[in-house]
């Protein structure tokens, strides 16, 4: 994708509300942010020290089919852990189980 068009897509979401999830303090708070012509943004101080960002940070942009949605990364890893958790309690997800019944499909 050219420069021009990632700026320009970047650029679009001024015009979007951004849903962040800050489970400190509500379940959800909707802003409106500003997006300038280089494709910056700034999150309010309260926002950013709710999601230890003071210092800085990296976040990660999820478009969705109902917009965008922004995660530090340690929001991301613990979703991402909670969904590895719901297969943990199975034991017919593990690697070994699948072997096991593949080898037991092939009749070897």
């Amino acid at each position: 994708m050219p420069r021009g068009d990632v700026l320009l897509n970047v650029a679009q979401v001024c015009y979007h509300s951004l849903n962040i999830s800050l489970a400190q303090k509500e379940p959800f708070v909707t802003l409106h942010v500003n997006i300038t012509p280089t494709g910056r943004m700034s999150l309010p101080v309260a926002i950013r020290k709710r999601l230890g960002l003071e210092g800085g940070g990296s976040v990660l942009l999820e478009e969705t089919d109902e917009g965008v949605v922004l995660r530090t990364v340690d929001q991301a890893v613990a979703r991402a852990q909670a969904v590895a958790k719901r297969y943990a309690d199975y034991p017919d997800a593990s690697v070994d189980a699948f072997l096991a019944n593949r080898v037991a499909e092939s009749g070897e």
